[in-house]
């Protein structure tokens, strides 16, 4: 799918919640069945209301239905944690980057990248930053076939005494 035929980017609003729980709900069964569980019942469905409130959500439709979304945020937990090698004056935080499951394969993460990187821009950002849990290869690789180059250092995000997940900091110049 080229990113720039039949894709439309806008701002998620209250009732589009629905579709989004739906979308989030298929690509968290979609990772949990490649093993790669990192969203859970709770996260990250407790963000939509904030984000969507925030205008940080972002949708990409494509025949009406939600193909991707992603949320920029100005901050993001464990930040302060990584050592960003990008120097920047002003930056956004690509963040619940989703895919619909059914648009796998035909260039709507990429798409959705791109229009998270024009968005980004527009509000104004020179640098684009993200975590990435290490073991979700189909993102660390996304991101890298994007452009992200990997900054210093880790941050360690644990949710339980059973389960930390290592983050990856990447960041993108504008």
């Amino acid at each position: 799918m080229n990113p720039n035929i039949g894709l439309i980017c806008r701002l998620a609003e209250p009732e589009d919640i629905p579709e989004i729980t739906s979308l989030y709900q298929r690509v968290i069964s979609d990772m949990d069945d490649a093993g790669i569980g990192i969203w859970d019942e709770v996260y990250p469905f407790c963000m939509f209301q904030e984000d969507i409130e925030r205008h940080q959500l972002f949708l990409l439709l494509s025949s009406g239905q939600i193909a991707a979304a992603f949320s920029l945020c100005t901050s993001t937990e464990g930040e302060d944690t990584g050592k960003w090698d990008v120097p920047a004056f002003r930056y956004l935080y690509l963040d619940r980057l989703a895919v619909n499951p059914i648009m796998k394969g035909k260039g709507v993460g990429s798409a959705a990248v791109i229009y998270a990187e024009e968005q980004a821009k527009k509000l104004g950002a020179d640098v684009i930053r993200l975590f990435v849990v290490d073991y979700n290869t189909p993102a660390v690789s996304l991101y890298r076939k994007s452009g992200f180059s990997q900054a210093s250092g880790r941050y360690s995000l644990k949710i339980d005494d059973s389960l930390t997940m290592n983050m990856i900091p990447m960041e993108k110049s504008l």
